[in-house]
């Protein structure tokens, strides 16, 4: 490095088992965060689309309710705003309730945007062979949708992975926050952050491998429903 600096690699081997175990811990919070993100999006995306007045409404009141409020402050209301009420949440638990809420907005906007792209054609022709709605959403709809909604959520998901670090703001012993620790124990700013982008590199590039994994499925399974 500049000035003499030298890289010594000694001290992130000595911290190898406190940072593997908040890589554990951010891939427990991106998981539990995206799969309930997820589940909450695809709800508000149905219930605004197909729930009338009451539901658009619902949907859009939610949506700018968590969009115009940071994660961060969705967290420190979970943990110390709810405790004053006598609800008492661990910093674990606020943080990934606050990360699955605040992205849910963001993916119920991209599965309405996905389900709304579906030509009305393919819900014409659903009635046509007496479907019910239900059966056609399945079915039909709900497949397409979720072809054209994966890029989006893939890089949803990918925040996810990067925003686990605001739960550190709770001494949640994820990821970041044994990065942090290390560094201030040891000074050795270089090899730390080096480590620490690659190990980012890897988690965000393994969400991108997982989704490109379900886009090829879904073509698949579309081609060779095609053809029957």
């Amino acid at each position: 490095m500049g000035s003499g600096y030298t890289l010594i690699w000694l001290p992130v081997i000595e911290a190898a088992p406190e940072l593997s175990y908040g890589v554990l811990k951010t891939l427990e919070i991106a998981f539990l965060s995206s799969l309930s993100a997820t589940i909450l999006g695809l709800s508000g995306a149905i219930i605004s689309r197909y729930g009338g007045t009451g539901g658009r409404l619902a949907g859009i009141s939610y949506l700018e309710l968590m969009r115009n409020s940071p994660s961060l402050v969705k967290m420190y209301f979970l943990y110390f705003g709810l405790a004053t009420f006598g609800i008492y949440l661990s910093p674990f638990a606020a943080g990934t309730i606050a990360l699955s809420l605040h992205n849910a907005a963001y993916m119920m906007e991209i599965f309405r945007a996905a389900i709304a792209s579906v030509p009305d054609g393919q819900y014409q022709a659903a009635a046509s062979l007496g479907l019910k709605s239900r059966v056609a959403f399945g079915k039909i709809i709900w497949p397409q949708a979720l072809r054209r909604a994966l890029p989006a959520l893939g890089n949803n998901w990918a925040e996810i992975v990067k925003d686990t670090s605001i739960t550190s703001a709770l001494s949640v012993q994820e990821f970041y926050y044994a990065f942090t620790s290390t560094v201030a124990l040891n000074m050795r700013t270089y090899e730390f952050f080096i480590v620490a982008g690659a190990v980012y590199l890897v988690l965000t590039g393994s969400v991108g491998g997982f989704v490109r994994l379900l886009e090829r499925r879904l073509s698949a399974a579309e081609r060779s429903s095609a053809k029957r």
